[in-house]
């Protein structure tokens, strides 16, 4: 086997280069060395085990928390070529990964708030029948109700950033449980995914992350079923308007006429039921009501939820 080859002690050169930031002081530090070589190197040959040079993880001799994280050696070229000089660069260490399943969470508050808001009064809320004027036909300005819609919060820290502001104005595509109870699809929106950048933390959290989870529950009869749906944060909407498609020709849009007792047609000036496709029947008394998607359907991270 060949000699390993022994090389010169390193020597610390002037000319450090140090980084300092608030709150969190020196956080990193470059130091160069020069070893003075006997003979230069061969082409495949590099430096290896050489004395009074630090190597990499080992820790700082001044500044606590700080380690070697990387070292270039950069090699003369010429008459120069037995100079060898080495850069140190010393820094924080990489926080540690997380194993799968495991968080970096540290709860500051949890629970529940009170609140409502005002949605279209589509249903009633115990026999399921559509709300209509005495006519039987849509009100020219929709009915509006109180709901409660409570909201879920979450406070808590992280030491790594986390891209949850994508979350927000979404609703969940399966039931969820939050708080002690399991809500249904679309009944639970993510209003508020707020972040906060955090300094000189002593237990090196860097992140706060404010959550809220607002649930809203809606029931409505959809397309004349016999029994209410719940639609939670998605739009329930009565079938009706001043046009409809022609009867005779499916291109065209044409105004709503009604007859009236001298027999003449007249066309409408207020909303009228519709069937749910796109056309008037003037013996039709039960309305169609349809469900439009108004939120984006998506996963939680379960850190919205947990409660530990």
């Amino acid at each position: 086997m060949p000699t390993q080859r022994q090389f010169n002690h390193a020597y610390l050169l002037d000319g450090r280069e140090w980084r300092a930031e608030l709150s969190k002081g020196v956080n990193a530090v470059t130091a160069r060395y020069m070893v003075m070589l006997e003979e230069p190197l061969a082409n495949d040959e590099l430096p290896d085990d050489i004395t009074g040079l630090p190597k990499l993880g080992d820790a700082h001799p001044t500044f606590d928390g700080l380690i070697v994280k990387s070292i270039r050696h950069s090699e003369g070229t010429g008459a120069a070529k037995t100079r060898l000089e080495i850069t140190v660069e010393y820094g924080e260490p990489d926080e540690p990964e997380q194993p799968e399943g495991a968080t970096d969470n540290y709860i500051e508050k949890i629970g529940w708030q009170s609140g409502s808001i005002q949605r279209d009064l589509t249903n009633d809320v115990e026999t399921g029948v559509a709300v209509l004027n005495s006519a039987g036909q849509p009100f020219e300005s929709v009915p509006q109700v109180d709901r409660p819609a409570p909201t879920f919060v979450k406070v808590f820290k992280t030491k790594t950033r986390k891209s949850y502001i994508r979350y927000v104005d979404k609703v969940n595509t399966a039931n969820l449980s939050v708080g002690g109870q399991t809500f249904a699809k679309d009944m639970v929106r993510c209003n508020q995914a707020d972040e906060e950048r955090i300094f000189g933390d002593a237990d090196g959290y860097k992140y706060r992350y404010s959550i809220a989870l607002q649930v809203m529950s809606n029931k409505v009869k959809l397309n004349g079923a016999g029994t209410a749906t719940e639609c939670g944060w998605q739009v329930p909407i009565v079938d009706c308007g001043t046009s409809q498609i022609s009867q005779t020709d499916s291109q065209k849009i044409e105004r709503v006429s009604v007859q009236t007792e001298d027999g003449r047609q007249v066309p409408v000036s207020s909303p009228v039921l519709l069937d749910g496709a796109g056309h008037f029947d003037p013996s039709r008394r039960t309305p169609y009501v349809f469900l439009v998607v108004a939120y984006e359907r998506t996963t939680f991270p379960s850190e919205f939820t947990s409660e530990a």
